[in-house]
């Protein structure tokens, strides 16, 4: 694999990580009805939406394995993080 190909296995499941934690602090959020929390999180959960979207949609395009890249095969942003 070349040096590119290894920084994104490295960070494309941080960012997948990531995404689903803010994810969970957005939910966490809305159910305590703490609607300032809530709303930075929704943002910050939607950032990471857009990022990981973004990335793993323009892997295919490079002819990059998203698999070997650390995508889990069943992976899908909109059902994950949304």
């Amino acid at each position: 694999m070349s040096a590119a190909e290894n920084y994104l296995r490295d960070v494309i499941p941080l960012l997948i990580e990531r995404a689903t934690e803010a994810r969970n602090q957005r939910d966490a959020a809305r159910r305590e009805g703490n609607s300032e929390r809530s709303s930075f999180e929704s943002g910050r959960s939607l950032a990471y939406y857009e990022v990981v979207s973004a990335v793993v949609g323009r892997l295919s395009v490079y002819g990059l394995d998203a698999a070997a890249l650390g995508v889990p095969g069943d992976f899908n942003a909109d059902r994950e993080l949304a």
